[in-house]
């Protein structure tokens, strides 16, 4: 067991079909009240990104903090998980499926669901699926979105409603990508869309505020 108040992170696979990803698990910290586990679903190298994100390293600390225990991973085909991705350079003709990425989340719920119960963050590109995964699978039981790209991915926002998943979202003041107006007329949703101050897509300002008002928010 790891000292109390210090977290916990260990290299671990989540099994997507016959795919291994590369994960990180991290446990909450000793002496915390114990939490619904957390998955986080993260950018896409199209953006710069991976599970090493700073936005998703400080969440597993803030989180664990709050009694989480986190699970993030690289999609296939990104870091050392296997297979290869078929995400087009963004913007595309077309918005793109996704159900690839798709099955990799859904096998990382499924891998860090405890007692049938997973809360999922979805951040940048990790938004996406997020929004499908929360429509589709009973084990979501609560949806935090990140600076989701909304126009240029596909959100079905309309099955997520129904789906009656609780729904927070979260975006930076300075976002060129996803601001807090456009993805207010996105997604149409009476749900949160909180505006961090100062920040970017990135985070680079921001960060720690935002990952407190997420662990707020779960």
């Amino acid at each position: 067991m790891a000292p109390r108040g210090q977290v916990l992170e260990r290299m671990t696979t989540v099994a997507s079909g016959e795919l291994a990803l590369e994960a990180l698990f991290a446990t909450a910290v000793a002496g915390a009240e114990p939490g619904v586990p957390v998955v986080l679903a993260g950018p896409h190298p199209r953006f710069g990104g991976s599970m090493d994100s700073p936005v998703l390293t400080e969440l597993v600390w803030t989180l664990a903090r709050a009694g989480r225990a986190t699970l993030r991973f690289n999609w296939r085909g990104v870091g050392a998980s296997l297979g290869e991705h078929s995400v087009p350079p963004l913007p595309a003709p077309a918005l793109p499926a996704l159900d690839e990425e798709g099955a990799d989340l859904a096998a990382a719920l499924a891998h860090h669901a405890a007692d049938g119960h997973v809360s999922l963050v979805g951040y940048s590109f990790g938004a996406a699926p997020a929004v499908a995964a929360a429509a589709t699978l009973p084990e979501v039981d609560r949806l935090i979105l990140i600076a989701p790209l909304v126009g240029l991915l596909r959100f079905d926002w309309e099955a997520l409603a129904r789906s009656g998943v609780p729904t927070a979202i979260f975006c930076g003041e300075l976002d060129g990508h996803a601001g807090a107006a456009a993805v207010r007329d996105a997604c149409g949703l009476q749900v949160p869309v909180v505006e961090i101050a100062g920040a970017s897509h990135s985070f680079q300002r921001g960060l720690h505020e935002l990952a407190r008002q997420v662990a707020a928010a779960l």
